[in-house]
């Protein structure tokens, strides 16, 4: 009895698309015939040859449309279709049942200790950099270099982390750190807690900001 509900919803949403498609079609007919209408000749149009041609084929009300997509059924090229209401919350089970139909047994590609297949170190940087752009505005976070200075991991499984943020002029050092620390020290604060919940383990971060005088001659 479900199943045939859901065959007559999917054949109802097939009649309805195939009748706004011909609506559609009709629209682009009726604005095309608009734009072949013969010039005006002393201010009255010429209607000598003003015959509606595509009289036939494009004044299709509702009604005939409906007549002519009524034996119509089915999805092409689709063997299976499945309705889905993100608002009503619906249909998701016949998703899920459907792919865990069609899904095979096989070993798992990783262990269920890896968390991820990218470099740890290259998340780890890419972490600490995220935190200074939102913490630092305009080009700060553009105009500093972050490398990975200490990596590593102890019996208790803490990871212990030093990052250093290498800056082209010294003032800038200053005002990333400010003063007593207070802004580094967020910084360092919200990037740990993101790479606890990325490595599922312990994690201590340190955060050195240095000035690179290097960094002044590249720019």
């Amino acid at each position: 009895m479900v199943a045939q509900k859901k065959i007559e919803k999917t054949q109802d949403l097939d009649k309805e698309i195939l009748i706004q498609k011909a609506l559609n079609r009709k629209e682009k007919l009726l604005k095309k015939e608009s734009e072949n209408t013969p010039p005006q000749v002393n201010g009255k149009t010429d209607l000598t040859e003003s015959a509606d041609t595509l009289e036939n084929c494009s004044h299709l009300t509702q009604h005939e449309v409906a007549e002519f997509t009524k034996d119509r059924k089915g999805w092409p090229y689709f063997q299976d279709v499945f309705m889905i209401s993100a608002l009503k919350e619906s249909g998701v089970d016949d998703l899920r049942n459907y792919l865990l139909s069609k899904a095979y047994s096989a070993p798992w590609l990783f262990s269920s200790k890896v968390v991820t297949d990218q470099n740890p170190e290259e998340i780890a940087l890419m972490t600490v950099r995220e935190k200074f752009l939102e913490t630092f505005k305009n080009e700060i976070p553009y105009t500093v270099k972050f490398d990975i200075e200490r990596w590593d991991v102890s019996e208790s499984e803490l990871m212990n982390i030093s990052v250093q943020v290498g800056c082209r002029r010294k003032g800038l050092t200053r005002f990333i750190v400010g003063s007593g620390g207070f802004r580094i020290s967020n910084v360092i604060r919200e990037a740990e807690e993101e790479l606890h919940r990325t490595f599922r383990t312990r994690v201590c971060l340190q955060i050195n900001v240095v000035y690179d005088a290097s960094l002044k001659k590249k720019a």
